[in-house]
């Protein structure tokens, strides 16, 4: 071969950060290009991330060229192929790769012995995939595999160690499947005309000579740390052939000085838990290399360049000796790594590590200091970079800063196509596919743009699928019209029902126009790819995308927006191009739809949008790992916590370290990185990031996330504080960025930076803290500059944070909105008590959310509601019979009326969803026992039912008329409600009632609360009885109690397991009834005639074994009782009077922390009314005792004033 080679040459130039190596191959190309503009080509190969900054260096030596081009070894193995035609096909891509693979596992897997699968899934197809990358790069054929494994089964049989022996046999059944799978993998690829670009250079490397583009041209290889033996072929097989092959690497020239016999180490004899430490003698010297890899790298091309008779020569660059490079960069750079010194050197100003209180401050300070850089010190944007370890958590903060400062920078993160519109849309269909129409998937298909319906009628349909929860593919399919909101009943209106139901039923219809043909191209079961993409291709071209997308282009090319329209672009270019790929690639074979489904997902995914700098001049932001070939004069690395830098590698993928040290020991090559070799890696990413600056540099680390989790700094920061004196470094190198201080105050403000900045000096003034001098000038500024006036009172409202006071609304607006004469609810007191606002919102305004199915614990509550008034119904028609039903009974009859509710058309929410069934299940238990506690108050007490579901003022002349009460000026209120039940029982000539209401959770009526009018609902249902007496009962009626019973399901805790009998008798204690009682001996009787012997199953306890009233016993005296009703009666005038007045003041009660109005309303973005900053709105009210309340009560219904009576405690608000 040596013949052959006597002109080719290869150049070792090595030299580490900032020595030059891309500067001078760029200078020697423009002394090429000037000496034969027109003389044979010049190849600049680089990895892809690096080819734009090579381009641009380049173009800064050079301004035109045809000879020279900057390229990527696989894209100029691409061009070969496609001049020589030696691989024919095409290359196949990785959705073709994934779907391939599947059909040779399905078509084999019995042959398999441990990587069978029925259902693979993605992630393990690319794990196998991943593993033939390997075989590639390390030129493995498989067929020499197979034959070799018999051999080295022998061997593992005989190992010693058991580990090595497990690992060993584990490692064999892997390679032998592995080796059956890529075998018949490469068949199928060769059936079908693709080839895998994973094996293109090593099957293009023995055509390389043909190739005439080649022939005595320039090659410079730069900035690949470490070549695989795939690609290290194919560049010296390049070099045969060139004239000059230049290959530059990141090294110090002095890790070469000792002898390389130490690289004949042959890996069968390597114990080592890292292949890459084979490669150095001395720990200590190992130590100071960053790049372990581009060691092995150099030492495989001297070998190479040996074995094949190829000269080489090596030239040494050192470091530039210059004095614009600051000193502390360039000693950080020198000794990162080094171990050969202690000594640390004196801190000069330009390197900085800056501690702030979270990722928003930390990006705010560096936006602040790249302002500074520019506008204070005459910086060019072009000169600044921004590191980060990752867009994905950083790119929007920095976005933020960057544009309240008005920094220009191009951040540099590729969008996924899946956030394109049309992917959006697509992906969302698939879903629908998939899901058969799941409530969620149709929401989603409604939210894209090219659903077919406009934004208002798709989120009108959206609020009818969740209102009724239409989910499934039945309802979508049937040919039967639509008629929720008419079977429902939510609209008494019949007529608006069918006309909610028909624009439905339209929207539908819509949608099915595009829906129906993919769910008739797309059966469930196996399709083809080509199926598949021609079912795709319909749906685009039913819904009009060609024609949307084209217009998009159209219309941001005309309005000077280049960017969104070549995304739109790329975006139509790649998902076409994945639908052909789909049908051309593996067209016939024949897959599960999900499969395909699931490789559409992940394409739109992982593939990304790629975009450009608007301008030369913006400042760059990137990630670490994109920063190989960037130099810039000042470089931020921000977002350095600990594990990004270095990174914590952790063993991943379908080899293990130990089976990959076994291959290493059996087959004598090696086969891919360990986890040792890859932590040894991560040296390089850390060195890289901290040596892309010159003059400054700016190491940034957050003390807490975004969530305000304390977050440690990265094990760099210490690494780089080590290196210098520590005495000089608290001048300046260690700097803390939180809130306000510490951060870098520009002299040149942006209008937004700087009233961000002038909000938060004010805030804190505030607070007390003094403002700076500067703050008035720019308030002046704001002032001169009308612009900025709306912007400005906008900032100062929020800062104040006090909440403007509601105005009174006139007589004529209370009569519009509340009507003449005024008609409320007690609902409406009782929200009017809690606070004014909020009832003019609610009742006034009618503001309230979209109705949807109430399937929440209160919908659940109206379901039971409905069951018991059906059962109480029955007991009203026969109430001798339940003087002698049994509980069982009384259960069982329960049962059926709470079927026979469910069979009712206003129960169809709970019954579609079958994860509902356990609410359902557990209502009919607290059903079930609150009859057996019905039927006992029928057993043991006279009280029978007289009225269920008693309206008065709902304006229907079969019903109550409103309760009238006239206020001090004489103006007319009409009260109206609806009670749950109203009992009464005769005695000795008189007759008497209570009032029951259904609560479904523990509620007492606290007397406190009636006083402050938060709890009025039993008292005023009493009053409206009391005027109706005659109507309901033929006569007068005393009432004696006004009670809540509780339909519950209270679970205790006891030491001991209870029996049967007694825990269930406990359970029904939980629905005792609460509230009050006229403490009259006859009356009490009629309740239950056990109570005098101490019973306290369906009553709280009322008498104590002397037979007077216990201390808790829920009983008012006459005088109490009639005061209570007195105090209740004057609250509901007071505040209607107040409403009538025009009274929306936002004024919330508080209680306690726990019990404020606030806490369960709607409208805190209405009123923003925000407790920390502003106090004054509140209505401060404390929970009074039953003595305080009752003796004001008493006083009250004696016509004393409340100031002689209830002096002794302060109720005003």
């Amino acid at each position: 071969m040596g013949g052959d080679n006597w002109l080719a040459r290869v150049t070792l130039v090595m030299g580490r950060a900032k020595s030059g190596k891309s500067t001078w191959i760029a200078n020697k190309i423009a002394d090429q290009l000037r000496q034969t503009p027109l003389g044979t080509k010049i190849y600049w190969l680089v990895p892809g991330n690096a080819s734009y900054e090579t381009e641009r260096l380049l173009l800064s030596r050079s301004k035109t060229s045809l000879r020279a081009e900057v390229l990527t070894l696989r894209r100029l193995a691409y061009r070969m192929n496609e001049e020589l035609q030696v691989i024919p096909g095409t290359a196949v891509n990785t959705t073709g790769q994934r779907l391939l693979l599947g059909s040779v596992l399905d078509q084999i897997g019995e042959k398999l012995q441990l990587l069978y699968r029925v259902h693979p899934s993605l992630s393990f197809l690319d794990a196998v995939l991943r593993v033939f990358g390997e075989m590639s790069d390390y030129l493995i054929e498989p067929q020499q595999l197979s034959a070799a494994l018999w051999s080295a089964a022998t061997v593992v049989d005989e190992l010693d160690i058991p580990s090595d022996a497990v690992s060993g046999h584990s490692l064999l059944g892997k390679l032998h499947d592995l080796s059956l799978l890529f075998v018949n993998y490469q068949s199928e690829l060769t059936q079908r005309n693709l080839y895998d670009p994973n094996t293109l250079l090593a099957r293009l490397a023995p055509f390389v000579r043909q190739w005439s583009q080649l022939q005595h041209a320039t090659i410079y290889l730069d900035g690949f740390p470490d070549l695989s033996p795939q690609e290290l072929s194919f560049l010296l097989s390049l070099a045969e052939v060139a004239s000059e092959t230049v290959v530059a690497v990141s090294a110090d020239p002095a890790w070469f000085v000792e002898s390389t016999a130490t690289a004949s180490v042959h890996t069968s004899d390597v114990k080592d838990t890292s292949r890459l430490t084979r490669w150095m003698t001395s720990p200590d010297k190992m130590a100071e290399v960053y790049a372990l890899q581009t060691v092995e790298m150099v030492h495989r091309i001297q070998t190479g360049c040996r074995l094949m008779e190829i000269a080489l020569s090596e030239i040494s660059l050192m470091e530039k000796n210059n004095a614009a490079f600051n000193t502390s960069i360039a000693w950080l750079e020198q000794h990162l790594f080094s171990r050969s010194s202690n000594s640390v050197m004196p801190w000069q100003a330009g390197l900085a590590l800056v501690a702030a209180q979270n990722p928003r401050i930390e990006v705010e300070g560096v936006a602040r200091e790249i302002a500074h850089l520019i506008r204070d010190e005459s910086w060019h944007p072009g000169d600044i970079a921004v590191l980060t370890p990752s867009l994905s958590e950083y790119g929007g903060f920095l976005r933020d800063a960057f544009d309240g400062h008005e920094v220009p920078a191009f951040i540099e993160d590729y969008p996924p196509l899946a956030v394109h519109p049309l992917s959006r849309f697509l992906l969302a269909a698939l879903t629908c596919l998939e899901e058969e129409m799941s409530d969620e998937s149709a929401v989603r298909l409604l939210k894209s743009d090219f659903c077919t319906l406009t934004r208002e009628e798709a989120d009108w349909l959206e609020t009818y699928l969740r209102r009724w929860e239409i989910s499934g593919i039945k309802p979508w399919r049937s040919r039967e019209p639509w008629q929720f909101s008419k079977r429902g009943g939510a609209l008494r209106n019949e007529a608006l029902a069918e006309m909610e139901d028909g624009r439905a039923e339209g929207l539908r219809w819509k949608l099915m126009g595009f829906l129906l043909p993919l769910w008739e191209d797309l059966p469930r079961g196996d399709v083809s790819p080509r199926q598949f993409s021609q079912a795709i291709w319909n749906l685009l071209e039913s819904v009009g995308a060609r024609r949307v997308v084209a217009g998009w282009i159209v219309n941001d090319g005309a309005v000077d927006n280049p960017l969104a329209a070549g995304l739109h672009e790329q975006a139509w270019q790649r998902l076409v191009g994945i639908l052909n790929d789909l049908a051309e690639t593996v067209p016939d074979i024949v897959l599960p739809r999900a499969a395909l489904v699931e490789a559409m997902r992940n394409d739109l995914v992982q593939q990304t949008l790629t975009t450009v700098p608007a301008g030369i001049d913006e400042v760059l932001v990137t990630e670490i790992e994109r920063a190989g070939a960037l130099h810039r004069r000042g470089v931020f690395v921000v977002g350095l916590v600990d594990g990004v830098l270095p990174r914590r590698i952790r063993p991943t993928g379908l080899l293990t370290d130990e089976e990959r040290t076994q291959f290493a020991r059996l087959f004598g090559r090696d086969l891919g990185y360990l986890s040792a070799d890859l932590q040894w890696m991560e040296r390089l990413r850390v060195y890289t990031a901290l040596t892309r600056a010159e003059q400054r540099l700016y190491l940034t680390y957050p003390l807490a996330d975004a969530n305000g989790k304390a977050s440690r700094p990265a094990a760099v920061v210490q690494q780089v504080r080590n290196l210098f004196n520590p005495v000089m470094a608290e001048q300046g190198l260690d700097l803390l960025w939180t809130g306000d201080k510490g951060l870098p105050e520009p002299r040149h403000w942006t209008p937004a930076a700087a009233l961000l900045r002038w909000s938060d000096v004010l805030r804190h003034f505030a607070e007390g803290v003094p403002f700076p001098t500067w703050v008035v000038p720019v308030l002046d500024w704001f002032l001169q500059h009308p612009h900025y006036h709306p912007l400005l009172q906008h900032t100062l409202e929020g800062l104040g944070h006090h909440q403007r006071r509601a105005g009174v609304l006139s007589n004529e607006v209370i009569k519009s909105i509340y009507g003449d004469p005024l008609k409320l609810n007690v609902h409406q007191l009782e929200t009017f008590a809690a606070c004014p606002f909020r009832h003019f919102v609610q009742f006034g305004l009618r503001i309230r959310e979209e109705a949807v199915p109430d399937v929440t614990a209160s919908g659940r509550g109206s379901l039971i509601h409905e069951t018991l008034r059906e059962f109480v119904e029955l007991q009203k028609q026969d109430s001798d019979r339940w003087k002698t039903i049994t509980d069982n009974e009384a259960a069982q009859l329960m049962s059926g009326v709470f079927a026979e509710v469910l069979r009712q058309p206003q129960a169809s929410p709970w019954l579609r969803l079958h994860t509902r069934q356990q609410v359902i299940f557990a209502a009919s238990e607290i059903l079930q026992r609150a009859a057996v506690v019905l039927a006992r108050h029928a057993r043991y007490g006279d009280f029978i039912p007289a009225a269920l579901e008693v309206s008065f003022g709902m304006d229907n002349p079969n019903e109550l008329p409103g309760w009238e009460i006239f206020l001090e000026d004489g103006t007319q209120v009409v009260i109206r409600g609806r009670m749950d039940r109203v009992d009464w029982v005769r005695r000795e000539g008189d007759l008497a009632f209570r009032i029951l209401d259904y609560k479904s959770s523990r509620t007492d009526l606290e007397l406190y609360r009636v006083y402050y009018g938060l709890r009025l609902q039993l008292p005023v249902y009493m009053g409206a009885v009391i005027d109706f007496a005659e109507r309901l009962f033929g006569q007068r009626a005393q009432p004696v109690g006004m009670l809540y019973f509780p339909l519950v399901r209270k679970n205790q805790f006891v030491p001991q397991p209870l029996a049967v009998n007694v825990a269930y008798e406990q359970s029904l204690r939980s629905m005792r009834v609460r509230g009050w009682l006229l403490g009259e001996e006859r009356w009490l009787e009629a309740m239950d005639g056990r109570l005098s012997s101490g019973e306290d199953g369906l009553f709280p306890k009322i008498y104590k074994k002397d037979g007077n009233f216990a201390s808790t016993a829920p009983v008012l005296n006459s005088n109490q009782w009639q005061g209570l009703l007195a105090m209740a009666r004057k609250k509901v005038v007071d505040l209607a009077q107040s409403l009538k007045n025009g009274q929306i003041t936002v004024a919330p009660y508080v209680l306690s922390n726990t019990d404020y109005a606030c806490r369960f309303c709607n409208f805190a973005a209405i009123c923003q009314i925000d407790q920390r900053w502003d106090k004054t709105p509140v209505q401060r009210l404390r929970p009074l005792s039953k003595e305080e309340v009752l003796r004001y009560a008493v006083a009250l219904q004696s016509n004393k004033s409340f100031k002689q009576e209830a002096g002794a405690h302060d109720a005003s608000k």
